[in-house]
């Protein structure tokens, strides 16, 4: 079988409940991102350093540890407060092209988390999951931060990888905050008109 470990920045451990961060925070809600930069909800030191994923850097993370069989079944969900130390930074564009050039090789390193992410995906699919994939815009500025175009950016595997694990994560953790009978916050979306 595969063992799926996703971890989050653990945002807990620097914004408490009721201080000033935490106030301005929820201000904010969320933070938003335009083509060239982002009004974070956190502090620039919080979302873009101690946050954020730097290679060989410790970092504090909340970490979800999963098991599942080669069919993708779900076996074991582990919940963690961890320390991580990532390898090394990638882009999308940069890992599907090492798949693309490792397609034949058995031995290379991602090659477990593709075929994970394929049982995954399968998994989802028989349970009559929909995969809205649809292409993705991008917007280009000038110098000046003026838009000057819109360009269409495919969606590769390397994204719907992320996606998939992003996604057996929350529903790993969201199973498990059930059986332990935990309060938590979540979204429901209620049944679609027959017109949508």
């Amino acid at each position: 079988g595969y063992v799926l470990w996703v971890g989050i920045a653990d945002v807990s451990f620097y914004v408490r409940p009721q201080t000033k961060l935490d106030e301005e925070a929820f201000t904010r809600g969320t933070s938003v991102y335009f083509p060239e930069r982002a009004f974070h909800m956190l502090p620039t030191n919080l979302s873009e350093n101690l946050c954020s994923l730097k290679p060989n850097v410790p970092r504090l993370s909340l970490v979800a540890k999963m098991e599942f069989d080669h069919q993708g079944k779900k076996k074991r969900t582990d919940n963690y407060e961890a320390v991580i130390l990532s390898k090394r930074r990638i882009i999308y564009e940069e890992l599907e092209k090492e798949n693309q050039d490792n397609l034949k090789n058995k031995d290379w390193e991602y090659r477990p988390h593709y075929e994970l992410y394929q049982v995954l995906k399968k998994s989802r699919h028989d349970r009559g999951s929909i995969d809205f994939d649809l292409p993705e815009a991008k917007v280009k500025v000038d110098s000046n931060g003026v838009p000057t175009g819109v360009e269409v950016r495919d969606r590769l595997d390397s994204h719907r990888l992320i996606e998939e694990f992003m996604i057996a994560a929350n529903e790993a953790v969201t199973e498990w905050m059930i059986q332990k009978h935990k309060p938590f916050i979540y979204r429901i979306h209620e049944e679609p008109t027959y017109e949508s």
